[in-house]
């Protein structure tokens, strides 16, 4: 229904069949038809026919004014109904004229509707002559409303290719068919419909035709055509390789990139792999079209580096698109001689990346002629580039699997034992077991799993019950289980196996099987029975070894000790392992040493010996260390193990053997000097006794006496290993034990050189012989006092002391104040003299003798080698 405002108010409705199609066009022409219908005859206005149809209506109406009859009722009442019909009609004309109003306003309104509508419109008479033409698809045919008015069809057409079919179909029309069609015109397209005009009787008297541009329509037409069928190609490409067997993917991309390379109508299609570990590019698949060279083994394991630009744009996720090669930048030296030599004036090439990964790139080339690349192929170029993606990623992932089950393969076939599939039940029944099986346990494969023979049974009796209980904890605590366990072979053999394995859950968590893998450690075990042994040899070695192990980084931290080692550290072995050198109780002397001990072994990367000494606990202490660089398994040296044996007193029974063999050799000499001293000094002796002896018992007990005196002096500086004597000991030995209680000794330890031990010892024997037989010691009463006192010799000379010896007698018989000079008085101040370096100051008051002596002391040496032992009479 269609409806139409009046000027008045009320609305004007038109119906049109509801079997007509309710499309634009179809409405537009229904209502043009109606419309024509109404006026019966074209070029005739609607408004002419009202006046002419209200000019017969009013010729024969009553005249209004004229007065009505009254003396004739008959006459009145006929003039009462003729005046009723007229005012009747004039109702009716008035009515009509209002709807002739009505309809000129809908022609008015209808002319304009006409002229907005987006298409052509037109009538023709049955000549094919145009009677009318509007609406705004004239104008860009270039022509204005009715401007075709009374020009015959074939003249507008011309000579047109379209002409005959337009006139076939027009012609069609005015035999009374309805016509559709979709044709071009002037380049655009147009969809057009055309019906017969008929008078009421049915008569054809023309035509009338409506022509939408839809141009753009068609484009869209076109491109949703397009789209649908790039899409169906789409999903055939991807079912295509989703049926496709892993074995024939390569053929499948080969026919991929023909559909593609022939729905995008190119002349060569293309893929290239990139391989990141070599930075190359090859062409591993390609379409050509017929009469098209193949360039598949022109660009094999290229370099990158080769197509800089390019690959540039392909790791930024970018296309290459050049619609001329002759526009090619410089910098693309590989894509131009590429191009050159393949003979490609077009070329399109899309990245392939998966994850940012950069794969490789899909191409399109263009030979026969140079094409300029639309936004839409781009685009579906890039969308099939997608699926070629997730084909060679299937591809990859085909051949790392291919990859990985030969790797399986051979690994399980070279392994000393097997992987397995086993149910959890006390037989370990095999659902799956590899090759390695047979020749460790001596049963086939088929008989584990046949059932013939259960791997349960092989199992050591003492094993099992560990074995299931280990697997069946391990599968409450959902962890992984490994075990060691003793088999018997089908020969009876016990062998070691190591097993690892866990179970596995189905999504119920409900165990399914166990997996796993076992290899025969027999071998391996006898060999770790036998490391162990050995470590427990090793480790009683070091725990009880007295050499100092240690071992050092080359940053001088302690990586292990052994307990001698820590006692010398003076910390246990846990405090010491991982603390550097620097953080010990060492000295900063010993640590910078050990620094470069250490540094300088591993650099040169040889054994090293040495001797250290260092103190330890206050003394000094020495070590013979034989240092050992470490290298790993590349070589490098990154450790040094340091032995060290304590040598201290290895060092010092080596000084005291030098000691003993040089003092045995100045013994010897001293031997020899002192026998030579001794016999001459005893010849000396003789012959200053025999000077004053009376008889020959005289000579002897004076010759014994001083003998004797020599003697114990030759005893005490043997037990001082002829270095010194002490003064108080040499008095002691010197005094006879009968008179011993009767002398006061009275003075300090005094050590006496040895070379001056002699003289000073025959002094004193001579002093007590006299007091023996001319003075105090010779009456009972008699005694002595023997009294000495020390000071330094010298301010700068500390070590040569001035020795003063009082010797005072009394108790005894009278003495003579002027004793005769015998012998033994003389022997006195001789040796007084030369050789103890002092003066004898000799006295004889009544009450006894007085002697004082002042000796100067030589320093006492430490050694024998710093002495001169032995001394000889003075010359008489």
């Amino acid at each position: 229904m269609v409806v139409f405002p009046t000027p008045d108010g009320p609305e004007i409705t038109t119906s049109r069949p509801r079997s007509e199609s309710f499309s634009w066009a179809a409405f537009i022409l229904r209502s043009v038809r109606d419309s024509v219908s109404l006026r019966a005859v074209p070029r005739v206005h609607f408004t002419e026919w009202v006046n002419s149809r209200w000019a017969n209506a009013t010729m024969s109406k009553p005249d209004p004014t004229t007065p009505l009859p009254t003396d004739d009722p008959e006459l009145l009442q006929k003039r009462i109904a003729q005046l009723e019909a007229t005012i009747r009609a004039q109702r009716n004309e008035i009515k009509s004229l209002r709807q002739n109003q009505v309809t000129e306003e809908l022609e008015r309104r209808w002319q304009l509707l006409i002229g907005q509508v987006p298409a052509m419109i037109w009538t023709m008479d049955q000549d094919l002559v145009y009677t009318s033409c509007h609406g705004a698809g004239l104008k860009q045919l270039g022509l204005k409303p009715n401007e075709l008015v009374g020009v015959p069809l074939h003249e507008y057409l011309g000579d047109r290719p379209e002409a005959g079919l337009y006139l076939s179909s027009h012609k069609r029309v005015r035999e009374g068919e309805r016509v559709s069609l979709t044709s071009t015109w002037m380049g655009r397209d147009y969809q057009i419909i055309c019906e017969p005009l008929r008078e009421e009787s049915g008569r054809i008297t023309g035509q009338i035709g409506i022509a939408f541009d839809i141009t753009e329509q068609k484009v869209l037409e076109r491109k949703l055509t397009r789209r649908v069928q790039f899409e169906r190609l789409m999903i055939r490409i991807s079912n295509h390789f989703i049926d496709l067997p892993a074995a024939e993917l390569d053929q499948g991309i080969d026919e991929a990139l023909g559909m593609v390379g022939q729905f995008v109508n190119v002349d060569r299609s293309y893929v290239f792999h990139y391989d990141d570990s070599t930075d190359t590019l090859s062409n591993t698949h390609e379409w050509c079209r017929d009469g098209i060279s193949a360039e598949r083994d022109s660009i094999q394991n290229a370099p990158a580096a080769d197509f800089a630009w390019s690959v540039s744009q392909f790791r930024r996720g970018e296309a290459v698109i050049v619609n001329d090669v002759q526009s090619l930048p410089e910098e693309a030296v590989g894509e131009s001689r590429a191009a050159a030599e393949q003979s490609i004036r077009s070329l399109l090439a899309i990245p392939l990346q998966l994850a940012g990964r950069f794969l490789g790139f899909c191409g399109f080339d263009m030979v026969r002629e140079a094409r300029e690349w639309s936004e839409e192929i781009i685009q579906d170029a890039a969308a099939l580039a997608d699926v070629f993606v997730h084909a060679l990623e299937r591809r990859q992932n085909q051949l790392e699997q291919q990859e990985q089950e030969r790797f399986l393969s051979t690994l399980l076939g070279n392994l000393p034992g097997w992987v397995y599939r086993v149910n959890n039940d006390p037989d370990w029944t095999f659902l799956y077991v590899s090759d390695g099986i047979e020749a460790v346990t001596g049963v086939s494969i088929t008989r584990f799993l046949q059932g013939e023979q259960s791997f349960g049974e092989l199992m050591h009796p003492d094993d099992r019950a560990e074995v299931w209980e280990t697997v069946q904890k391990a599968l409450q605590d959902r962890r992984s289980f490994e075990l060691k366990y003793r088999i018997r072979d089908a020969a009876g053999a016990t062998k070691w196996l190591w097993e690892r394995g866990l179970g596995v859950f189905d999504e119920n968590n409900r165990l399914k099987y166990l997996e796993g893998f076992i290899t025969d450690i027999s071998q391996q075990h006898l060999n770790e029975l036998e490391l162990q042994k050995r470590d427990r040899d090793l480790q009683l070695i070091l725990v009880n070894s007295p050499d100092v192990i240690v071992r050092y980084d080359l940053d001088l931290t302690i990586l292990y000790v052994n307990p001698p080692a820590a006692a010398v550290f003076g910390m246990t072995e846990q405090e010491l392992i991982g603390r550097p050198l620097c953080a010990t109780p060492f000295s900063q002397r010993v640590v910078d040493d050990w620094t470069d001990y250490v540094r300088e072994t591993a650099r040169l990367g040889r054994d090293r010996r040495f001797e250290y000494e260092t103190e330890i606990d206050g003394l000094m202490t020495c070590f013979d260390c034989h240092l050992v660089p470490e290298p790993n398994d590349n070589g490098e040296i990154t450790s040094v193990l340091c032995l060290s044996r304590n040598i201290t007193q290895r060092k010092q029974a080596e000084r005291n053997l030098r000691n003993a063999n040089s003092l045995q050799r100045l013994l010897l000499r001293e031997l020899d000097h002192r026998v030579r001293n001794n016999l001459a000094s005893l010849l000396a002796l003789v012959d200053l006794s025999a000077r004053d002896a009376d008889s020959v018992n005289e000579l002897a007990d004076s010759i014994r006496s001083r003998v004797l005196a020599m003697s114990s002096v030759h005893d005490l500086l043997s037990r001082g290993h002829w270095t010194s004597l002490d003064l108080r000991g040499l008095m002691d030995s010197l005094l006879p034990a009968d008179v011993a209680s009767r002398v006061d000794v009275d003075g300090t330890p005094l050590p006496i050189a040895a070379n001056q031990s002699t003289a000073l010892g025959m002094v004193i024997q001579e002093l007590i012989a006299n007091s023996l037989k001319h003075g105090a010691l010779a009456s009972e009463e008699g005694t002595v006092t023997i009294h000495w006192s020390d000071e330094p010799a010298d301010e700068e000379r500390e070590d040569h002391r001035r020795l003063t010896i009082n010797w005072i007698e009394s108790g005894g018989p009278p003495v003579d104040a002027t004793p005769p000079s015998g012998t033994g008085t003389g022997l006195i101040r001789g040796l007084v003299r030369s050789e103890l370096h002092g003066t004898a100051d000799l006295s004889y008051p009544p009450e006894g003798a007085r002697h004082r002596f002042t000796l100067s002391l030589e320093p006492v040496m430490e050694t024998l080698e710093q002495s001169t032992v032995g001394t000889s009479l003075p010359p008489h």
